[in-house]
């Protein structure tokens, strides 16, 4: 159960018209509650500057804290309850993936070729490789802006589920380029000096912390007493 803090309510945006019609609703329900997940997006948008780009980079301290169920859901609730155009990027550390936004940054490819709708929700996708030659991706500032500044064109809020701050240096560098970040901290078992680790670590690399959400929280006494106090 993840309990998302602090919402604020601001009006949607009109989706653009430069993909084609957003994917129909199908696939696994959200496993979070949509209230939560559409206050928590209103939150972001809030804390985003006016001039940075609409790109969120979602990450943890340690793997196995929830951030993909937490990109995934969010990425479903925005696209299907707001009617915005939601990209979900994944970022894959693993080899034998199929060429992805890496592929725009070197020219070889437009970022219309390797977004496809999602399978599990009305969002799109795309992954974004930093193994192997797709690393090098990581080194081209010029060739990142050119992706990016290409996504904010076709869609009206970007996703990026990485791999943790701590572990995985792709997800380091990507937080310079991107408006903000939000943490995952799987409760009960992130220490609190790792979560200020992490935070450290993305403040003195350039990037923004938006927040943090608490994952897999335990409530023990009944949650409906929680949501009054």
């Amino acid at each position: 159960m993840t309990r998302i803090y602090d919402a604020l309510q601001i009006e949607g945006e009109r989706p653009r018209d430069s993909l084609a019609t957003a994917p129909q609703v199908y696939g696994e329900p959200s496993l979070l509650p949509r209230e939560e997940l559409i206050a928590f997006y209103h939150t972001l948008r809030m804390q985003l500057p006016q001039d940075a780009p609409p790109i969120v980079e979602i990450t943890s301290s340690n793997r196995g804290e929830g951030t993909s169920t937490l990109a995934r859901d969010l990425s479903n609730a925005v696209a299907s309850t707001l009617g915005l155009r939601v990209l979900l990027v994944v970022v894959e550390t693993r080899e034998g993936i199929e060429p992805g936004l890496e592929t725009v940054a070197t020219g070889d490819a437009l970022a219309t070729d390797v977004i496809a709708p999602a399978r599990d929700g009305p969002f799109y996708r795309a992954t974004l490789s930093v193994f192997g030659a797709g690393a090098r991706f990581l080194f081209d500032s010029g060739g990142m802006e050119r992706v990016f500044a290409e996504l904010v064109e076709l869609v009206d809020i970007v996703f990026i589920d990485a791999p943790p701050i701590l572990a995985e240096v792709g997800s380091m560098v990507l937080t310079r380029c991107v408006g903000g970040v939000v943490l995952v901290v799987e409760a009960e078992r992130t220490r609190a000096p790792i979560v200020e680790q992490a935070r450290r670590a993305i403040e003195a690399n350039g990037g923004r912390l938006l927040g943090v959400v608490m994952n897999k929280r335990r409530y023990h006494i009944p949650r409906a007493i929680y949501r009054r106090l």
